[in-house]
């Protein structure tokens, strides 16, 4: 048998919940503000330090996208769509009409920014004009998706975030877990729970990440650690990466003498497989019409089977063979991030995202969609990776609450 309780802290609320009930910070008879307060991101163009362990043409990879950006009392939706010009990302409402409410349209904004990190630039627009990212990992392409700030709860931008180069790390939630296992009724077991969302630039690729950060250091306002030693050696339970947006949940130990009220700083890491270098392509033209093609790319055996319309789409099938290879780098080569560009005549590229697939002990099928545009589509090329490297992104956070 084991008892447990629980105090949680939504990051960007202004409010702490206890169990389930709702204590505001001030009287209940008092008007809450509108807006918390925003707490400062800690941002650095670079992933990865100069001696990090990484071939060259990774930690090339891996830097910020900077943009500049310089706008004065701009609608916020407008100065997003300038930021998608200038960055060259797609950034649109995660769906029709979320902003039509009059209670969620997005205020006015002015940002004066020179050669910034993208997502810096893009946290800001956020803020100053109460938006929020929507994209939760669920989504399948690289389209960065933003909602009202206010749609279905505060927006976690407000709270600290971590930027270094393409990676934005969010924690948007705290909870405290105290329990007791019977067995040893006289014992409390306290631990920090955060949940976060982990966010890459759509131009960098993740094939997978884990949903277990790894604390190297966490230290309270009286000095007290709060790393737990135990969890340094844990399974990195790897998820399959979709889209931009990733879901992690990271563990600390609550102090058991003289616990203080915020967390001052929390650097840690988090387990990714990333495509090495030696990758190639393969490519189809007049894909339409182009009959099956099997070719060997980057070592791997792959089948161009059809290209096809269905609707307002195309469908494209590739099937991947396992040939000789060993059998798990050959199932974990479904989450590598083959990249598909359609093309029309005018070279005008078509949005792509993946939809599945299936497989077997001999070959995985993998389908992608495409958005049909004005022009029949008359070239694909597939870009096919190496094999996956495991990478250990970083993140830094300071000034966390204590629940």
């Amino acid at each position: 048998m084991r008892i447990k309780w629980s105090r949680r802290i939504r990051l960007g609320c202004c409010g702490l919940v206890l169990g389930c009930c709702l204590i505001a910070a001030s009287q209940a008879s008092a008007a809450a503000p509108s807006q918390p307060a925003t707490q400062p991101a800690i941002v650095s163009v670079d992933a990865f330090p100069a001696d990090a362990k990484l071939a060259p043409e990774l930690a090339a990879k891996f830097k910020a996208k900077l943009v500049t950006l310089n706008v004065t009392n701009m609608p916020a939706l407008q100065a997003m769509t300038e930021l998608a010009k200038v960055s060259g990302y797609t950034i649109k409402p995660a769906y029709d009409n979320v902003f039509s409410n009059g209670n969620r349209r997005p205020g006015n904004i002015t940002i004066s920014a020179v050669d910034q990190p993208f997502w810096s630039v893009f946290r800001d627009i956020c803020v100053q004009g109460n938006i929020s990212i929507y994209n939760n990992g669920g989504e399948s392409d690289r389209t960065i998706r933003i909602a009202p700030g206010n749609y279905n709860g505060p927006s976690g931008m407000r709270g600290t975030v971590s930027i270094k180069g393409p990676f934005m790390f969010v924690p948007t939630y705290l909870e405290r877990e105290n329990s007791i296992h019977m067995a040893s009724p006289n014992k409390v077991n306290r631990n920090i729970y955060v949940q976060s969302q982990m966010y890459v630039e759509p131009s960098a690729t993740i094939a997978e990440m884990s949903y277990d950060p790894i604390v190297d250091e966490a230290t309270d306002d009286h000095g007290n650690s709060m790393a737990s030693d135990k969890l340094a050696n844990r399974p990195t339970n790897m998820q399959q990466s979709r889209g931009i947006g990733s879901y992690c949940r990271m563990s600390m130990r609550y102090p058991t003498t003289n616990p203080g009220s915020h967390i001052t700083t929390i650097k840690g890491h988090i387990a990714a497989m990333v495509a090495g270098g030696g990758g190639g392509t393969l490519e189809a033209p007049d894909p339409l019409n182009a009959a099956e093609t099997t070719k060997t790319v980057a070592g791997r055996s792959i089948t161009f089977h059809s290209l096809k319309k269905e609707g307002s789409r195309y469908v494209l099938e590739l099937v991947m063979h396992r040939g000789d290879g060993d059998t798990q780098q050959f199932y974990r080569s479904f989450n590598a991030p083959l990249v598909c560009h359609l093309t029309d005549a005018k070279d005008e590229e078509a949005t792509s995202y993946m939809m599945g697939g299936s497989g077997n002990g001999d070959s995985i099928t993998r389908r992608f969609g495409f958005d049909a545009g004005a022009n029949p589509p008359t070239k694909l090329v597939v870009d096919v990776p190496g094999g996956l490297q495991q990478i250990d992104i970083p993140f830094e956070l300071a000034n966390l609450p204590l629940p």
